[in-house]
């Protein structure tokens, strides 16, 4: 759990850094996340989950009190441009519940195409390379 911690930690960091580096407008959380991703991706031996994942996705809640108390500090900015906040969050949620709807939609078919192709007669055989060229 030590190392997974510190994996965490270590791709905030670096994240933080490039946040800095760059001068983009993305945050460096988000870098690190991405990073986290690639690095995760890149493994050989995947694991299922990562433990210290585990262990901070019930807290994963106290993540949103930062931004919440910062939106209610800076209320007064806020209120006169209320009706443009409102829309875009009304855009923003309504595009992610589409597109992650979208998305499972698109995996569960992908799921039931492999369940449906190894029930046939085993796992897709590609008909590519020299030995699928009999003469």
């Amino acid at each position: 759990m030590i190392w997974s911690f510190s994996a965490l930690i270590a791709c905030q960091a670096i994240g933080e850094m490039l946040h800095s580096l760059t001068g983009l407008p993305v945050p460096g959380a988000v870098f690190g996340i991405g990073l986290l991703l690639a690095s995760l991706a890149m493994r050989q031996d995947r694991p299922a989950s990562l433990p210290a994942a585990d262990l901070l996705l019930p807290c994963l809640g106290l993540l949103f009190v930062p931004p919440g108390v910062a939106a209610v500090r800076r209320l007064s900015h806020l209120s006169g441009a209320w009706l443009p906040v409102a829309c875009a969050i009304l855009v923003s949620s309504t595009l992610a519940l589409v597109v992650a709807g979208r998305v499972t939609q698109a995996l569960l078919t992908r799921q039931e195409q492999r369940g449906a192709r190894r029930a046939a007669g085993g796992a897709h055989q590609p008909n590519c390379g020299p030995e699928a060229q009999q003469p």
